[in-house]
C-alpha cells in the first residue's frame, strides 16, 4: 500500500511505536512488536521509522482442508472479530 500511495503523491512515515509506548497497547494486544522501517525504503525517507508488526506466525497440518484454512482466517480477520481468536 506504502509503494502504491508513493507513485502518487509524497508520503511522511510517522513514529507510532514510541506513542504507543506510552499506552496500555503493548500489554492489551501482546501479539504486536516492535518493527523498524530502515532510512531509504521510500523515497524521501531519511531516517529510521519506528512501527509496530503483527508477530503471528501461522503454522496448519497438511492434512487441514483448504475450505478450514480459509474459515479459519476469515473468521480472525473479519471486522467484527478484530483478529482475536477464541482457542475453546
Amino acid at each position: 500500500m506504502v509503494l502504491q500511495a508513493e507513485l502518487f503523491e509524497e508520503i511522511i512515515l510517522l513514529d507510532i511505536y514510541s506513542e504507543l509506548q506510552k499506552t496500555s497497547f503493548f500489554k492489551d494486544y501482546p501479539y504486536f512488536a516492535k518493527s523498524v522501517i530502515p532510512a531509504k525504503t521510500y523515497r524521501g525517507q531519511e531516517k529510521d521509522v519506528a512501527t509496530f508488526q503483527d508477530a503471528a506466525l501461522w503454522v496448519a497440518n497438511e492434512k487441514i482442508s483448504s475450505e478450514n484454512v480459509y474459515k479459519i482466517v476469515k473468521n480472525v480477520y473479519s471486522k467484527d472479530r478484530k483478529g482475536k481468536v477464541n482457542c475453546k
